[in-house]
């Protein structure tokens, strides 16, 4: 057994069964570990916890070490920078736990189902490198797309990054596994230091919608498609635009990553032995995280609501935990502003194809 797997199956996969796994940090996360149908790391819960049922470990175990190979020499540079790897003689485990931890925080309950799948689709993702960058004037400004490394705690190798000018916009945490894109999330980082005029120009998307029947009065309001902020419905519109260019017509938004919710539940079990402030602040982490989802959901119904090729085929819940597009030829859009950067980022793409 190598390293990999004897600090899979001898002490991350117990650890995980209890909820804090032990690296450079305590993580919190949680999932019970099946081999062939049974139990060998598991522990009760009030709360759901995925398990990863492995079905074919021979197969498992070769593609878990060739992730971990993979993304041990992806993101060594962020883990050593400034740090002498001699001075820790625990560096090398603690940063193979780490790199496991970090990617069973990005799987779907379907993932923990179909871990073969999952781990094939996580090492598809490293392979797309060398994808075009876009740069393109438009009535609000120099449109400017980068695929750029991304950081181990989050959902993507790569995202990208995405500027008008010198604002930075939201990121779009992205990857593509086959013939599949798939979006995790739309980061807002610099949502502060945008130029005046441009965040004027951006409110121009709300053109086109139907007051009579989005009412703005509550926009926490699932159902309400106005409220949007500007911003993250411009990079959702590139980040979609963007994969069309790219030949790409079929998009995933995993909506549900089980551990990413329970690790809340995890620190609040640590932090509120109190019943009474442990159940407030549980009610007030699914309210939040509730409110995150149902935003990132219909940020791809404005969008839909707004593009004719843009069709949504399954909703979360249904058949799984996943948010299902097709981005279809033959665009029309009711947004000027939002027709204008979508053409610009689709025909600059398709031309360097």
């Amino acid at each position: 057994m190598n390293e990999i797997l004897d600090i899979f199956y001898n002490e991350l996969i117990n650890e995980a069964s209890k909820g804090l796994v032990d690296a450079f940090f305590t993580y919190a996360l949680r999932f019970n570990t099946k081999l062939n149908g049974k139990y060998i790391a598991y522990g009760p819960s009030d709360y759901l916890v995925p398990t990863i049922e492995i079905n074919d470990k021979e197969l498992f175990d070769k593609l878990l070490s060739e992730y971990v190979r993979i993304a041990h020499a992806f993101y060594l540079e962020e883990y050593t920078s400034g740090v002498r790897r001699e001075d820790d003689p625990e560096f090398d485990k603690n940063y193979i736990k780490t790199i496991i931890t970090s990617l069973f925080s990005n799987a779907s309950i379907e993932d923990y189902h179909d871990p073969i799948k999952f781990l094939e689709k996580r090492i598809d993702f490293f392979r797309h490198n060398d994808l075009p960058g876009v740069e393109k004037g438009s009535s609000i400004g120099t449109i400017r797309v980068e695929v750029v490394k991304d950081k181990i705690s989050h959902e993507t190798p790569y995202a990208l990054e995405i500027k008008i000018d010198d604002n930075e916009m939201p990121q779009v945490e992205f990857g593509i596994y086959e013939d599949t894109a798939y979006i995790y999330a739309i980061q807002n980082f610099a949502r502060s230091n945008r130029d005046k005029k441009l965040n004027r120009n951006m409110y121009k998307v709300n053109e086109g919608i139907d007051l009579k029947l989005e009412s703005d009065d509550n926009i926490n309001n699932p159902e309400n498609l106005k409220g949007i902020t500007p911003s993250t419905l411009i990079s959702a519109c590139i980040g979609v635009s963007y994969i069309k260019s790219l030949g790409i017509s079929k998009l995933v938004i995993p909506t549900y990553l089980i551990t990413r919710w329970n690790a809340k539940e995890i620190l609040n079990d640590r932090r509120n032995k109190d019943q009474r402030k442990h159940q407030e602040q549980l009610n007030s982490n699914e309210e939040l995280q509730r409110n995150i989802t149902d935003k990132f959901i219909r940020t791809f119904r404005r969008l839909e609501y707004h593009f004719s090729n843009i069709d949504i085929v399954a909703y979360p819940f249904v058949e799984d935990t996943n948010l299902v597009i097709n981005i279809n030829d033959n665009m029309e859009c009711n947004n000027p502003l939002l027709k204008e950067i979508y053409e610009v980022i689709e025909e600059s793409n398709t031309i360097n194809r």
